[in-house]
């Protein structure tokens, strides 16, 4: 993916330094998409009384809407350059927690004591940076990097984690269509594989803890329906 990515990176700089000499199109519009997020996470709490790693794999369908711009091209055969955004941010992982238990404190005083810890976190900022060739008669297909910034909100435990931004690559085709002179619409299908996340956690709260570490796995499969408004 990382080879992908540069090659997406070098052929839209090249075409763009030519784009001048060629007549073309600027488009705007809206997108509502449907959208199964399936996510494979670990973590390793690091302290001496829990070194084993808790896993899960979470899957999830949500719809979400985004904006776009973009520009077609005369030249090399209808090629099309666009950024997507979607508005907002998302809690990607509402309702996660387990329940600690101390058995230290059992010995002590006869009753243990139990910690819920959450596992949260939002992300925002998701741009995705595009390109599409037609292949045939309003079919196309697509490639192109996706970025977004992941905000994480721990609570219950004495770990603090850290927030981090993370991109991916997506892949896909479509079926694009006018609609009268200046409106049109796209209908897709796309993949996007985001890079593995890794965050090491400090100790907060005032108490000491050795590092732990979480990683996770993201990937996104959407159905897009998008309207636009070119000039």
């Amino acid at each position: 993916m990382i080879k992908l990515r540069n090659m997406l990176v070098a052929m839209v700089a090249i075409l763009a330094l030519s784009t001048s000499a060629f007549a073309g199109s600027f488009g705007v519009g809206v997108t509502g998409n449907l959208a199964v997020v399936s996510g494979q996470g670990s973590s390793v709490e690091g302290t001496a009384a829990d070194e084993s790693p808790q896993s899960a794999e979470v899957t999830k369908n949500t719809a979400v809407g985004s904006l776009f711009a973009e520009y077609t091209l005369e030249g090399y055969g209808g090629m099309t350059f666009g950024i997507d955004y979607i508005p907002g941010s998302a809690d990607v992982s509402k309702g996660f927690s387990r329940t600690d238990t101390n058995n230290a404190h059992l010995e002590e005083s006869g009753s243990a004591t139990s910690t819920v810890r959450s596992a949260n976190a939002e992300i925002d900022n998701h741009m995705t940076y595009y390109a599409e060739l037609p292949i045939h008669a309003g079919l196309f297909v697509k490639a192109g990097l996706v970025k977004m910034d992941v905000t994480t909100k721990e609570a219950g435990g004495n770990s603090l984690y850290g927030n981090a931004s993370l991109d991916g690559t997506l892949l896909g085709a479509g079926y694009k269509n006018d609609i009268g002179s200046n409106m049109y619409y796209k209908v897709e299908g796309t993949y996007t594989d985001f890079d593995t996340l890794k965050l090491t956690s400090t100790g907060g709260l005032g108490t000491v803890v050795n590092d732990s570490t979480i990683s996770a796995d993201l990937d996104v499969t959407k159905l897009t329906f998008a309207l636009g408004y070119k000039f």
